[in-house]
């Protein structure tokens, strides 16, 4: 190797080290790309199960409100039920005092009485 061939190298090793410090020092600003929606990351058999869940939960909440209004009509019927041996247990009360707080079942049995005696 020859003195120039030395010198050759030397710059040379000078000149990359020099262009990649000027390449590191280049700052390239980052792509502003929206990121995925969270289930992206989440594996299929976890959506899957999960929309299963949701399905069954909700169906289940449904049965129950339907629980709701089957026992919401027996328990009126119940009441119409108490109403009629009330009004059997007490048919004579001009003054009131045996019938329940707002019940309107009892005040139309007695106006149908009261238009009856007329």
């Amino acid at each position: 190797m020859t003195l120039n061939d030395k010198q050759f190298e030397y710059q040379s090793e000078r000149i990359r080290d020099a262009v990649s410090r000027e390449i590191k020092n280049i700052h390239i600003p980052r792509p502003n790309i929206p990121r995925p929606p969270f289930w992206w990351y989440i594996e299929p058999y976890v959506l899957i199960g999960v929309a299963v869940f949701s399905f069954f939960f909700l169906y289940g909440m449904r049965m129950v409100s339907h629980i709701d209004n089957k026992t919401e009509v027996l328990a009126r019927m119940d009441e119409r039920i108490a109403r009629i041996q009330w009004n059997v247990s007490f048919p004579d009360d001009p003054v009131g005092l045996t019938t329940p707080i707002h019940d309107r079942w009892v005040n139309q049995l007695k106006y149908e009485s009261e238009q009856q005696k007329e």
